[in-house]
């Protein structure tokens, strides 16, 4: 019993071969299956009608075959069909598999690197936006939640992820009209969405704003949000009002502490660390054009180095990569010196992957002298102050007329950020771009964050899975058990473990530590971008550790990167109904719990709080309400439907989560004073 189902087209060409079919089952029954009945997927090619020429006869080809044929019988059956004959006849003999099946089309959202990017900020902003205009809420009864704004903000964010990227001749004929039109519908997604989550985050922190009483003294005011449910200590890039974009002496004090703390002009925005911020919450800090303090730079420089308390980091003349990152703290060098590669180097590829090669219908292509990198680099110092400095590398290489890859340390913080400029030239032929961070942990175990899980790259995923690229959310972690890398992509989602390999990637163990970060892409032959050209930006962040992986010190500083913390300046002086100095709407009480999501309710009624464990253990934890007086909590399921009910205590609501699981539930209240 062989079955065919509807969906792409993978066997559709067999049924009209007798010969290519008695090959396709020759394959199957080499396979010594314990099954009777095979599912060969794609009987119809895809978005076509069923009665399309060429398609109306595979029905009674099939009969055909049946008549003539004792063995095997021939059925055209949906998947769903074969799946409950199986479920049916072989349900207690099936074996069971876990893991992760890798990624495969995904790399397409690389053809497009520029809206992929403004996608991924998209994700985090709306998110910051949502919890905002949730609060805002509940403390403004004359503020309507924009719940009609959000749901179309995520329709469009969701519509650009979506994985048909543009027309069927868009490789083929990149600059026909059906090409250009579609794409400009497409790429419009990510503007729409990506405008919309901003325009709604600055209405509810405005808002906000003008609830917080003024702090006493001269000055101007920031205010300073955090959308984790954790309080967070990390960087603030202000923008700076009219009043004070002239004045290049400014005085930043901590309105909790009273301290004056380092702050630094970079352009037209004041960067300062903002210390313990309160979840959910914000903190204010007070600015004015004063005579400041003797603070210490962040950063000072050698030939080639720049270096903080934290690390030291050196440049390659020739390529404009790294050649060390040296962790003072580890007393450790993070690179893999034994690597003919230097960190953060850029790598253009004229070939790609080999064994993808149908994607462009190209064949015979070769990988020899297919690679190609800067030569020489000319480095220089940036920026230094008190909060941050930074060093620049600037070079050119095939694929691109100019590179400029800065690396920016900062004074207090465990971290190193990576902005790679590029300017692309313009082609159609075949190309792929990456930057390499060969970093050098031994017998290093790979961690990936995707979409609402951790996994382990050697345990989690699938033998037959594609690791030739991995889709990931915020981080990669390397590490074993003495010391680790904690690296996170904040442009560009696809990560390439270990080497860049040519044919389909053998399963982990990992050779080495490496991490390929793959930016751009044109190797499909239909729906994808032909080619990409003008400037992009890249970025990335790094922070290392002393022993194994810590899940939830890796996932707080990939959120800290993702979505930094929010800055507005409170413009009119009064006394709002908040407090001065700092608040907190609420916090979470547990180790290795994140908070995923903070909303309104889609039906109305109450507020949808999402909590997540990533810690990897089973666990209890709660929430914990201070700017709401929550009477009633119901646990719910993932769409929103109320299953138990769970006990208030003392505007905490406890609850159990799973390893690595969610909960959501609904909070019923009002605002408390």
């Amino acid at each position: 019993l062989v079955a065919h189902s509807l969906g792409y087209a993978r066997c559709a060409g067999v049924v009209n071969n007798p010969a290519a079919l008695r090959n396709r089952i020759n394959e199957i029954v080499g396979l010594d299956s314990p099954y009777d009945a095979v599912l060969l997927h794609g009987m119809y090619s895809d978005n076509h009608p069923l009665m399309k020429k060429g398609h109306s006869d595979y029905h009674e080809k099939l009969l055909d075959w049946n008549r003539r044929y004792a063995y095997p019988k021939l059925i055209c059956a949906s998947a769903d069909e074969y799946f409950r004959y199986m479920e049916s006849k072989y349900g207690d003999r099936i074996p069971h598999l876990r893991g992760d099946w890798g990624a495969d089309w995904e790399d397409g959202a690389a053809s497009s690197s520029a809206e992929t990017a403004l996608n991924r900020e998209t994700h985090e902003l709306l998110d910051v936006a949502e919890r905002l205009a949730t609060i805002c809420s509940i403390l403004d009864p004359d503020y309507s939640y924009p719940a009609k704004d959000v749901d179309q903000a995520y329709r469009h964010m969701l519509l650009y992820d979506e994985h048909t990227w543009g027309a069927w001749c868009s490789v083929s004929q990149p600059e026909s009209d059906q090409t250009l039109k579609q794409w400009k519908i497409k790429s419009g997604y990510a503007r729409q969405a990506h405008e919309a989550a901003r325009r709604i985050q600055d209405e509810a922190l405005m808002k906000l704003c003008a609830k917080v009483s003024t702090p006493p003294g001269e000055g101007t005011t920031i205010l300073v949000f955090n959308s984790d449910g954790q309080e967070r200590t990390g960087l603030v890039r202000a923008s700076l009002p009219d009043s004070l974009k002239e004045e290049r002496i400014l005085r930043c004090t901590d309105c909790v502490t009273d301290g004056e703390i380092p702050c630094q002009r970079v352009g037209d925005r004041l960067c300062f660390v903002a210390r313990a911020v309160p979840p959910l919450g914000y903190k204010t800090f007070r600015v004015v054009p004063k005579k400041v303090r003797d603070f210490r730079k962040a950063v000072f420089f050698k030939p080639n180095s720049v270096e903080n308390r934290f690390y030291r980091v050196t440049f390659d003349t020739k390529t404009g990569g790294l050649t060390s990152i040296y962790d003072k703290e580890l007393k450790r060098e993070l690179l893999d010196n034994n690597s003919p590669l230097r960190c953060n180097q850029y790598i253009y590829d004229t070939n790609g992957v080999l064994d993808m090669a149908w994607r462009r219908g190209v064949k015979d292509r070769k990988a020899a002298d297919s690679r190609f990198s800067p030569e020489k680099a000319e480095v220089s110092v940036g920026v230094n102050g008190p909060v941050l400095g930074s060093m620049t590398a600037k070079t050119k290489a095939k694929g691109a007329s100019s590179i400029e890859q800065t690396v920016i340390l900062y004074s207090g913080l465990k971290r190193i950020d990576i902005v790679n400029r590029i300017t692309k030239e313009k082609t159609y032929d075949i190309e792929e771009l990456y930057y390499a961070f060969p970093f050098g942990v031994e017998s290093p175990r790979f961690h990936f964050e995707l979409g609402g899980a951790i996994i382990d790259g050697e345990r989690d995923m699938l033998p037959c899975a594609n690791r030739n690229w991995i889709s990931v959310q915020r981080w990669v972690d390397v590490s074993n058990d003495n010391w680790g890398v904690t690296w996170a992509p904040v442009d560009a989602p696809l990560v390439t473990p270990s080497s860049l390999s040519d044919r389909w990637m053998e399963p982990f163990p990992p050779k080495n530590a490496s991490l390929f970060s793959l930016l751009m892409t044109n190797v499909w032959r239909t729906n994808y971008k032909a080619g990409q050209w003008g400037d992009f930006t890249f970025r990335y962040a790094i922070t290392s550790h002393e022993g194994p992986l810590n899940r939830m010190a890796a996932t707080c500083f990939g959120r800290e990167v993702a979505r930094p913390l929010v800055a507005c300046v409170l413009v009119e002086k009064g006394a709002g109904s908040l407090p001065a100095k700092s608040w907190s709407f609420g916090k979470i009480d547990g180790r290795g719990v994140v908070l995923q999501a903070l909303k309104q309710a889609e039906d109305g009624d109450g507020l949808i709080v999402r909590l997540r464990d990533v810690s990897g253990a089973r666990q209890r934890a709660g929430f914990h309400v201070t700017g709401f007086d929550a009477r009633e909590a119901i646990r719910t399921d993932a769409l929103e439907k109320n299953a138990e009910p769970l006990n208030v205590e003392g505007n905490t609501v406890p609850v159990s989560l799973k390893a690595n699981g969610m909960a959501s539930l609904r909070l019923r209240g009002k605002h408390s004073e």
